[in-house]
Parts: structure tokens; C-alpha cells; sequence
């Protein structure tokens, strides 16, 4: 199975992706999470076209973050 790549001329915006450490500090992670996040399929990772650098869309950080910070609502035992 083989990482999404980011191509050449595919109309890559870098602007609207954040590379590793900016990627984790928004979410207030370490880099190692991250990277953890995208062996397990939580989070996908692009690639620069150039460097190889990994690339992480903001609008999926922004979303991730958003339903981490969702308050869970509180589990209710059930008597029987």
C-alpha cells in the first residue's frame, strides 16, 4: 500500500497544507503522534512534489481538531 503522493502540477495550493511540526503544534500533539496517526489511517499524510516532505491539508487538521475538542456525551449505566 503506497502513500498518497502529492504530484506535480496537481494543482498543490502549499498554503493550504502545514508540514510535520506546524501540523502538530495546531493539534497540540507531538510529531511522533502524527506520524503514528498515519500508519493507523486516522490522518493522511501528502507529500511535497519537491522534498518529499510530509504535507497535511489544514482543512483535515481543522477537522480532526474539531472533533477532538467535541465534548463526548456522558454514558449512562444502564440498571437491569
Amino acid at each position: 500500500m503506497g502513500r498518497p503522493q502529492a504530484r506535480k502540477g496537481a494543482g498543490l495550493n502549499i498554503k493550504d497544507y502545514l508540514t510535520i511540526k506546524p501540523a502538530a503544534a495546531l493539534l497540540g500533539v507531538s510529531v511522533n503522534t502524527l506520524r503514528n496517526w498515519e500508519r493507523g489511517g486516522k490522518l493522511v499524510a501528502h507529500r511535497h512534489p519537491i522534498n518529499g516532505y510530509r504535507l497535511y491539508k489544514r482543512v483535515d487538521l481543522e477537522a480532526l481538531l474539531a472533533a477532538i475538542e467535541q465534548p463526548r456525551p456522558a454514558k449512562i449505566p444502564h440498571h437491569q
